[in-house]
């Protein structure tokens, strides 16, 4: 295509700056040529809009439709080769759909197959399993109302309850029984599990308990030295002979602890319980002034109030 020669444009900018108006070109021009076809599609892209993942239990046959309405596209657009194709579809599904499909195992295709054809069926297996999964879970809601558990579930070793949809029995078999059990349907991620019980029953796990018989007798294998001391395995096992020494920082400036009073409904244990050591030899009365005294705290015991 020729082009006429525009001396504004094309003067030599170290002259006198007079520009030429003559018609005829003394040195040879650049040719415009117009932009292929590919070059067009890579920069002016038409407008298609994202897909959508919501609502999820309309996705298998949302994204059917929408492959077909991309496949117009590419037939009006000339676009024939897969990865053209391929690189197209990822850009315009959108960054949430693109995320997804960068998280699923998609095999490498064999030379000479559609690698587009190739990632559209992965992204239809993949919303086809999360259509069936939304569809049961609301199917589960509808029907699991009125089941919901009384008490909390935890899962092993935390603190923090599942959040629980409901709960339905159910007749499980293995190849080593069956058994009617409890299945709690939980909003968590995590695979299913059978509980420790429920394995037991279906022998899955075998727990191997061993029961020993303890002899009052000593073993064959005690120290000699059980057999000529027999009482010091008795009692409190308190050692006898040396007063212990306690340390003393006597640089320390001692304080005065104000008495701390005991309750009026615990003295009576109080008492009973300081006797109790004092007949045990663990602790002895005090005569006269100590050096040092502190006062006694009582906790009653969880499991022994009394």
């Amino acid at each position: 295509m020729k082009v006429d020669c525009i001396d504004q444009a094309y003067s030599n900018k170290g002259d006198s700056g007079d520009s030429s108006s003559g018609s005829d070109c003394g040195s040879p021009q650049p040719i415009a040529t117009a932009p292929s076809a590919a070059t067009t599609m890579a920069i002016n892209l038409p407008s298609f809009p994202e897909f959508e993942l919501q609502p999820r239990d309309t996705i298998p046959v949302r994204f059917e439709k929408y492959v077909k309405r991309l496949n117009n596209m590419f037939a009006a657009m000339n676009v024939n080769q897969a990865s053209q194709k391929k690189a197209m579809l990822l850009h315009y599904v959108g960054e949430d759909t693109c995320d997804i499909f960068e998280t699923l195992t998609v095999p490498e295709p064999p030379e000479g197959s559609d690698e587009y054809k190739t990632a559209v069926k992965a992204l239809t297996e993949y919303s086809s399993l999360k259509s069936v999964s939304i569809i049961m879970s609301m199917s589960f809601d509808k029907k699991s109302k009125n089941q919901l558990p009384a008490a909390n579930v935890y899962p092993y070793m935390t603190a923090k309850p599942l959040d629980l949809y409901g709960k339905f029995k159910a007749k499980i078999t293995s190849e080593y029984g069956l058994s009617e059990e409890t299945f709690y349907v939980a909003n968590s991620s995590s695979n299913s599990i059978l509980s420790w019980m429920t394995s037991q029953k279906l022998n899955l796990r075998k727990v191997i308990n061993t029961v020993y018989q303890l002899s009052p007798a000593l073993p064959p294998n005690a120290p000699d030295f059980l057999e000529n001391y027999p009482g010091l395995t008795r009692g409190m096992g308190e050692y006898k002979g040396e007063l212990a020494q306690i340390h003393i920082d006597e640089s320390v400036k001692p304080l005065a602890q104000l008495h701390r009073r005991i309750p009026f409904h615990v003295r009576k244990q109080v008492e009973e319980k300081l006797k109790q050591l004092e007949e045990d030899d663990i602790i002895e009365r005090a005569k006269g002034p100590a050096p040092w005294v502190s006062p006694i705290v009582v906790v009653p015991k969880p499991n022994k109030p009394n």
